[in-house]
């Protein structure tokens, strides 16, 4: 959900708490942020372990596809050894890449990357299992465990399902085939049907119905309720992925303390309604000016901005910025910027230390803006 859209919701105000078919329905229908599985702060310490779990359990997929090649309960045609060799070529490629592709790669791509291996995972399993006996092939069906766990927690609610029918069918075939081949009775074939389908179904959809849950919950710790968007803690912890990807891409970072001025005038004059009103537009307009930025509510009529890019590029946009709200006739009001930029070799060679002293400094400068007359920008260079 883009910074507007979450302006627009929040200026709806406060909203009941939802009943159970509501919480199902925005299950069902609402986006899945799939940038958000890689860049929540949270999940930051994880995301190594999280790589190399993968990569290992599909390790064990192959190290068991290659002990039936040798097993009587194995393949019993060339044509499906041969099978099993391409599907472990694929996964051996599938293990590199978890373990190396860049992090940005899997950022820009989420969606593709987690969904396609969530297929990757429910057909190469299934073309697998179908060449071994009915006793093996039922007994391998406890695998897609491991698929749903990953659906639980990486790709959307409409994933999940596509994924529980499509297992649902597989694990039947070869309970199916097993109860044809007579190795077990009907009622133990049926049970352990049951059993392996509650596992594998089941307890995925109600984890991901309860994880997706408190995970919009959690989202909404980050954001300012009046204008929809982050507040202070949210600005801190999405400040870190930007200056990442500054430091890697050889960019300055600029630090933004915006305020609007004579506000109390508008409060005074028109209420607090308006007031609020005012600070929702001017939270519109400077989300769009922003762009890829970060953008907070930082205090009563405060705001604070986090951009990258070079030098002079960040010059022109934060000069833009008091005349984006300025001119903006529904808002009727002006702002002060006060702007630090920190270079590209101090932002490469330096942790996230230095960027209270640059919060400082523009602080500083935003006053200075007021007392000049407001609706202006003052930008200096910190840290060289």
């Amino acid at each position: 959900m883009n910074s507007q859209a979450v302006v627009r919701r929040a200026a709806a105000g406060p909203t009941p708490r939802p009943s159970f078919r509501q919480l199902l329905w925005r299950w069902l229908v609402d986006d899945f942020d799939y940038r958000y599985v890689i860049e929540h702060h949270s999940l930051r310490p994880l995301y190594h372990p999280m790589r190399a779990i993968l990569a290992g359990n599909t390790a064990l997929l192959a190290i068991c596809a290659m002990l039936l090649l040798g097993s009587e309960e194995g393949p019993s045609t060339s044509a499906g050894v041969v099978w099993v060799w391409i599907v472990f070529a694929v996964q051996m490629v599938v293990i590199v890449g978890l373990l190396f592709v860049r992090k940005s790669f899997l950022t820009r791509h989420a969606r593709v990357c987690l969904v396609g291996f969530g297929i990757f995972a429910d057909v190469g399993l299934t073309s697998v299992l179908f060449l071994y006996t009915p006793m093996i092939s039922a007994f391998a069906c406890v695998f897609f465990v491991v698929n749903s766990a990953l659906c639980t927690f990486l790709v959307s609610s409409r994933w999940l399902l596509v994924h529980t029918a499509y297992v649902t069918v597989v694990i039947v075939v070869c309970a199916l085939r097993l109860e044809a081949a007579g190795t077990f009775d009907t009622r133990a074939v049926i049970a352990g049907t049951i059993v392996i389908l509650a596992a594998v179904d089941g307890i995925p959809a109600v984890a991901h119905f309860a994880w997706s849950t408190l995970s919009a919950d959690s989202r909404q710790a980050i954001r300012d309720p009046l204008t929809g968007l982050l507040n202070r803690r949210g600005a801190d912890v999405s400040v870190e992925p930007l200056w990442s990807t500054a430091a890697a891409a050889g960019h300055a970072v600029a630090v933004l303390v915006v305020d609007v001025d004579d506000f109390k005038r508008i409060n005074d004059n028109h209420g607090h309604d308006e007031g609020d009103r005012t600070l929702r537009r001017i939270a519109g307009t400077l989300s769009t000016a922003v762009g890829d930025g970060v953008l907070a509510r930082t205090g009563g009529e405060e705001f604070t901005v986090y951009l990258a890019g070079v030098p002079d590029e960040l010059r022109r946009r934060i000069d833009t910025v008091p005349h984006v709200v300025g001119d903006d006739r529904s808002i009727g009001c002006t702002i002060s910027v006060g702007a630090a930029i920190i270079p590209a070799p101090t932002v490469a060679g330096s942790g996230l230390g230095v960027v209270l002293p640059a919060l400082r400094t523009a602080d500083t400068l935003m006053y200075e803006a007021k007392q000049r007359g407001g609706g202006r920008a003052m930008t200096t260079v910190v840290g060289d």
